[in-house]
């Protein structure tokens, strides 16, 4: 029962209440607080479950994540809950709950959604994503001390004064804070560096909701924007270095062609060779044996060099350096690339 009524917010008896009400004196009952969450208006207890609208089911999703961090997160030393994406006072975290829900159905009705994480509260359409800071407005005061925190310093100044008469030291202590945080009660919502609500003085955060919904998804329409232009300047990008990568390798290919070319050009050796078996002929009647072998050594180099020159044999040799490709790989519709600029010119 103490977990349902701390749940739905709902105030219980304090120490010593059912005591003095037996005894017979007069107890004090605190009233309940006005609640603006609507799925903490009613209260069923056992195992029935009501039926829940769609777009309330989401709300109580969507901001549970935040609800449950809100929840457990210890105050800091001047009763701040700092948790990712939100530092208020925890007399704050009931409204700012409330705020959530109601924040969370207004996102829904225009398809964003709402989460919360390790890196704060976050709110996205598909990919793109905003997230969200709120805080409470906070002033620093110096902190005056109260007689007793007074009095306790005066008497460890004493304890110091005696303790060093007696050579011995006693370290210097501190019995109230320098400054003190006053918390204003006014929060404030913030989408990033794009846009900021807070409470005013005529106006709170919580009349601000659609307008603040509205913010929001123009931020998003603007990161989707922006997105999609740094994915198209990166296929713009990799388009080009495609581009520039192809026209090198053309270039590699026509001084690869050339070579080829020359080869074929300054084939002289065939020719040399038959000018030499041609007179080594009329010497064969008397050639020694060693005269007949270099005759057909060179006549079976003469028959190498000729079947290069084949037209069967120069075709793989052209395939197989992929010189003259149909349809060419390296064809690049645009021409060729302009050359990257150099970072000196002007």
């Amino acid at each position: 029962m103490a977990k349902t009524c701390a749940r739905y917010q709902i105030p219980v008896p304090g120490r010593g209440y059912w005591a003095k009400f037996e005894a017979g004196q007069s107890a004090t009952k605190t009233p309940l607080s006005k609640i603006d969450n609507p799925t903490l208006e009613t209260v069923h207890i056992g195992a029935y479950k009501p039926p829940v609208k769609p777009y309330v089911a989401f709300a109580i999703e969507a901001a549970a994540s935040t609800v449950a961090v809100l929840r457990s997160a210890n105050p800091h030393q001047y009763g701040e809950v700092s948790v990712p994406g939100v530092r208020v006072h925890k007399s704050s975290v009931s409204r700012l709950i409330s705020v959530l829900h109601h924040l969370a159905l207004a996102l829904d009705q225009r398809d964003i959604m709402l989460s919360h994480g390790e890196k704060g509260i976050k709110t996205a359409i598909g990919p793109d994503d905003v997230r969200l800071e709120i805080s409470e407005a906070r002033n620093r005061e110096k902190q005056v001390p109260t007689p007793a925190e007074r009095k306790r310093q005066e008497e460890h100044e004493r304890r110091r004064e005696i303790a060093q008469r007696r050579g011995q030291w006693l370290y210097p202590e501190s019995f109230w804070l320098e400054y003190d945080y006053i918390y204003s009660g006014k929060l404030s919502l913030a989408d990033g560096a794009r846009k900021r609500w807070n409470d005013g003085k005529h106006q709170s955060l919580e009349a601000t909701l659609e307008p603040m919904a509205d913010g929001i998804l123009f931020h998003l329409a603007f990161e989707k924007a922006r997105r999609e232009e740094r994915e198209a300047e990166e296929r713009r990008r990799r388009h080009l270095a495609n581009r520039r990568e192809l026209h090198k390798k053309r270039q590699e290919r026509e001084a690869n062609r050339l070579s080829f070319l020359r080869w074929l050009a300054e084939q002289k050796e065939a020719a040399d060779l038959r000018t030499t078996i041609a007179k080594a002929s009329e010497f064969l009647p008397e050639a020694s044996s060693e005269y007949l072998g270099m005759t057909a050594w060179a006549e079976q180099r003469l028959a190498h060099l000729e079947a290069q020159n084949e037209l069967d044999v120069l075709t793989s040799n052209l395939r197989e350096q992929n010189l003259f490709p149909d349809p060419d790989d390296l064809h690049d519709p645009e021409g060729d690339p302009a050359p990257p600029k150099s970072p000196w010119s002007y």
